[in-house]
């Protein structure tokens, strides 16, 4: 069986589209709590225009996180001999996210941010079964391919993060 043709602009296309749910959640949660969560430096969030930046910015954070995500997958290919492809790697990042996209929705209601760390663990092993079977990583080493990917991406976002508050984005 011959693996499907990694469709770069189809699998963004479906990221962005997926981006739209935790988007949704997040600004419909803001439009009926308000700013419960003190995200944002405790600013009150006020108006359609601060709702919708703040959904925009969700946005924009998942297809980040999902490109960033490819990259780090990219970026450790031969140390696990894993296929050293932008294509399937995004492929198996944007995948693997789906889980947190659809728990995105959840973002309506501030106090169900827990469950998203479910959704986050069962991305986890949609990764670990996508590195063995689209990049071609041995069962041994796709736990941590996966593992040392987590941690290289949670360092990248956290500085991307950094780097965004110091600058007044988020």
């Amino acid at each position: 069986m011959q693996a499907e043709p990694a469709r770069p602009l189809a699998v963004m296309l479906y990221v962005l589209l997926l981006s739209l749910i935790p988007a949704a959640g997040w600004s419909t949660g803001l439009w009926l709590f308000g700013n419960e969560t003190n995200v944002g430096r405790g600013a009150q969030i006020s108006g359609v225009g601060q709702i919708a930046y703040h959904g925009l910015l969700a946005a924009a954070g998942f297809v980040l996180w999902v490109v960033l995500c490819a990259a780090t997958l990219v970026a450790l290919a031969r140390l696990f001999g894993a296929a050293h492809d932008w294509a399937r790697a995004l492929q198996v990042a944007a995948y693997s996210a789906t889980p947190v996209a659809l728990a995105g929705l959840l973002l309506i209601q501030p106090n169900l941010l827990s469950v998203l760390i479910i959704a986050f663990f069962y991305s986890l092993y949609l990764q670990y079964a996508g590195v063995q079977h689209v990049l071609q990583v041995k069962e041994g080493a796709a736990a941590e391919y996966v593992a040392l990917s987590t941690i290289l991406l949670s360092v990248l976002s956290t500085a991307i993060g950094a780097l965004g508050g110091w600058l007044g984005v988020l």
